[in-house]
C-alpha cells in the first residue's frame, strides 16, 4: 500500500525531468521567447514560449535546485541567427497587420444592418373552422 507521500527516488527523477525539459527549453540555440516584447505567431515558436513559460514560472517563480536562477539573463538573444527568427516573426506580424502596442488584435467583420433577420420565419397561416 502507498502512503502519500512522494519518496526521495520518485522526487528525484521528476526533478531530473523538469531538468532535461529546461535544458532543452532554453538551450542556446532557441530564442529565448520570454525575453522578446512580442508574442510569436508561427506554432513553433508559440509552443516553444508556451514551455519556456511554464518551467520559468513553476514552482510560482520559486528558487529550485534543478533550475538557475539566470535564466532570464542567460539567454539574450543576441546571436545573429536568433535575431534573424525574431525579425523574421515580427514581418509575418506587420505583413498581418497584427502587431499593436495591446499584442494581437482581430478585426470584427462591420455591422452590415440592425434589423432582425425575418428570412426563415413561418408565414402566419389562417385556420378554417368547418360549421
Amino acid at each position: 500500500m502507498k502512503s502519500g507521500r512522494i519518496n526521495e527516488e520518485e522526487l528525484r527523477a521528476s526533478y531530473e525531468k523538469l531538468a532535461m525539459r529546461y535544458r532543452k527549453a532554453f538551450d542556446k540555440s532557441k530564442v529565448n521567447w520570454l525575453m522578446v516584447k512580442f508574442d510569436p505567431i508561427t506554432p513553433i515558436y508559440k509552443e516553444q514560449k508556451k514551455e519556456q513559460k511554464y518551467l520559468a514560472e513553476y514552482g510560482f517563480n520559486l528558487e529550485q535546485e534543478w533550475r538557475p536562477r539566470t535564466h532570464l539573463i542567460s539567454n539574450d538573444n543576441s546571436e545573429p541567427e536568433r535575431q534573424k527568427i525574431i525579425e523574421k516573426e515580427r514581418e509575418k506580424m506587420e505583413k498581418l497587420g497584427t502587431l499593436t502596442p495591446f499584442g494581437l488584435f482581430f478585426f470584427k467583420k462591420p455591422v452590415k444592418s440592425h434589423k432582425p433577420k425575418t428570412t426563415n420565419r413561418n408565414p402566419i397561416k389562417k385556420r378554417t373552422y368547418r360549421d
